[in-house]
C-alpha cells in the first residue's frame, strides 16, 4: 500500500503510466489546457510549475483507482466497503516528513495553484482536504472544499450548510471563535478517499477509514500552529482557521455539475503558518475531468450497495459520469418480486443527498455499458406504470434545482425508472436476450485478425 503520494508516482512510473512534462508551464489557464488533453489518458507529474512540481490524475480511471490503493479493480467496491465498516485506530507521531519545512513566513500566491477555466474567480485549491475537530467533542472530520486563493495568507471556501464541516464551524460561530483548520494538499491515496466518502456517521474519524484501507495505523503528527494532527506525510498543510461570523465573495467556479457554480457570499480562512516537506509536490484535480467525477463517484457506491442489500437482491451501483459521478445511478438487481425495482429506487434516494435519477435493471445488463442500459429502459420500461416521480426534495448544487429560502442547499426533483422485467400478468415474456450458441476464432477465417 503507498504511503504517501509519492511511491504512489513511483508507482505508476514503473508500470510506464506516467507523463512527465518537464517544459515551463504557467498554472494559469496552461497546465488545465494540458490536462484536459490528457483526461483520462494518463497521470501526469509537471515538473517545473512556479519551480514547483504538481501532480494530477491517478485517479482518472477505475482501473487506477483500484492500482491505487493496491487491490484488484474486481474488489474495489467490497474494499472500501469494508473499510467504512471497520475502522482502524490512528497513530499518534512526534516528528514527520512534513514537518521538514515550518514557516510562518509565506506567501500563498508562492505556491503552483492553477486557475484552470476561464470564468473562474481565481487560482482554486482542488485537491486540498480540510482537517478540523468538532468544536464539542473533538472528532477530527476530513473533507474536500474548493477553495479561492485571495491573497498572501486569505481563502474563500464553499462549505455546504449540511458538511460535518459546516456544523463544526457553526458551533464554533455561536462561541464567537474560529474554528481551527488544516488544509492537506498532496495526500496519500487511502486518505483521498477516506475523506471522499460519504453516509459516514459523524462521529467517526474518517482517518480511522484511511487506517483501514491502508491496512495499518494511519500515522498522524500535530501541526504547530493550530490543535490539529494531519497525516505525516502530507506533502503541503496550510494551518489556519475559519473566522467568525466573516462572509465574502468566492465564486463563480467551474464545478463537477460541468457549469459554473454562482458567486456567493462564502466562509473565509486566514492561514498563520505552512508545514512542507523538502521539494513539495502540490496536488490537483481538474475540475470536471474524470478523476474529479470518479473520485465522487466510486466512494460513494458501496455506501448505497450496502443499503440496497438490506432491501433488495443487488448485484452492483454505477454512478454514471454523465450523471457528474453523483446525479444519476444504475443499480442492477436479481429481481425476485414485482415491487423489488421501486423498492431499490427508492432506497437508492435515501442514501444520497446528491442522487436525482435512478434506473434500475435486471441482472443481465451491464451496468458500465451505456448502450446495454439504454436498451433496457427502451425494451423493458413503460413510462406510466414503471416510474417513480418525487419533487421538491433537498438536493446538491443541481443545476437545474432552485436556492431553497434558508440557503442550506438546492431544491430538486427525483426520479426513478423501473427498467426490469415485469412479472404481471399480461407483460411480454419475451425478455430472453437472443445469443449465437456458437465460439468461433475469427483467425481461422480471416487474415491480419
Amino acid at each position: 500500500m503507498f504511503e504517501d503520494i509519492r511511491g504512489l508516482i513511483e508507482h505508476f512510473e514503473e508500470k510506464n503510466d506516467l507523463i512527465r512534462i518537464k517544459k515551463e508551464i504557467d498554472p494559469k489557464f496552461e497546465l488545465a489546457a494540458i490536462s484536459k488533453k490528457l483526461d483520462g489518458k494518463s497521470p501526469v507529474l509537471f515538473e517545473n510549475v512556479k519551480n514547483r512540481k504538481v501532480v494530477l490524475g491517478f485517479f482518472g480511471t477505475r482501473e487506477r483507482i483500484a492500482s491505487s490503493l493496491d487491490v484488484d479493480i474486481r474488489e474495489l467496491r467490497d474494499y472500501i466497503l469494508k473499510a467504512v465498516e471497520n475502522p482502524k485506530p490512528v497513530k499518534i507521531v512526534e516528528d514527520a516528513p512534513v514537518k521538514e519545512n515550518v514557516t510562518k513566513n509565506f506567501d500563498l500566491r508562492d505556491l503552483p495553484i492553477p486557475t484552470h477555466y476561464e470564468k473562474d474567480a481565481g487560482a482554486y485549491i482542488t485537491c486540498g482536504v480540510i482537517i478540523a475537530k468538532d468544536p464539542e467533542t473533538g472528532v477530527r472530520n476530513a473533507s474536500y472544499h474548493r477553495m479561492l486563493l485571495k491573497d498572501k495568507d486569505t481563502l474563500g471556501v464553499l462549505i455546504n450548510g449540511w458538511r460535518d464541516l459546516m456544523k463544526y464551524y457553526r458551533k464554533a460561530e455561536e462561541r464567537d471563535k474560529p474554528l481551527e483548520i488544516a488544509v492537506c494538499i498532496g495526500l496519500d491515496p487511502s486518505t483521498l478517499f477516506a475523506a471522499a466518502a460519504t453516509g459516514i456517521p459523524i462521529e467517526v474519524d474518517e482517518f480511522e477509514i484511511a487506517s483501514s484501507l491502508l491496512g495499518k495505523h494511519m500515522e498522524l503528527v500535530k501541526c504547530e500552529n493550530v490543535d490539529i494532527e494531519v497525516p505525516a506525510n502530507t506533502e503541503i498543510v496550510l494551518e489556519g482557521e475559519i473566522l467568525p461570523k466573516v462572509r465574502e465573495p468566492e465564486g463563480p467556479f467551474a464545478d463537477f455539475t460541468g457549469i459554473y457554480d454562482i458567486r456567493r457570499d462564502n466562509p473565509v480562512i486566514k492561514i498563520k503558518g505552512i508545514m512542507h516537506r523538502d521539494d513539495p509536490i502540490y496536488q490537483d484535480i481538474l475540475p470536471i475531468s474524470r478523476e474529479h467525477l470518479l473520485l465522487g463517484a466510486v466512494p460513494r457506491e458501496p455506501v448505497m450497495y450496502k443499503a440496497l442489500k438490506m432491501n433488495v437482491n443487488v448485484l452492483d451501483v454505477h454512478l454514471t459520469l454523465g450523471g457528474c459521478g453523483r446525479f444519476t445511478a444504475v443499480i442492477s438487481i436479481k429481481k425476485e418480486g414485482e415491487c423489488e425495482g421501486r423498492d431499490a429506487i427508492l432506497t437508492a434516494l435515501s442514501t444520497q443527498r446528491d442522487l436525482k435519477h435512478v434506473v434500475v435493471v435486471d441482472d443481465d445488463i451491464d451496468i458500465f455499458d451505456e448502450r446495454d442500459v439504454e436498451w433496457a429502459v427502451t425494451t423493458r420500461y413503460q413510462s406510466d406504470k414503471d416510474t417513480i416521480m418525487i419533487k421538491d426534495l433537498s438536493g446538491s448544487l443541481d443545476p437545474s434545482g432552485r436556492i431553497d429560502s434558508r440557503k442550506l442547499g438546492i431544491i430538486t426533483a427525483k426520479m426513478g425508472i423501473d427498467a426490469t422485467k415485469s412479472f404481471e400478468e399480461g407483460a411480454m415474456r419475451s425478455y430472453e436476450k437472443p445469443k449465437i450458441p456458437f465460439e468461433i476464432d475469427l483467425r481461422g477465417y480471416m487474415e491480419d485478425v
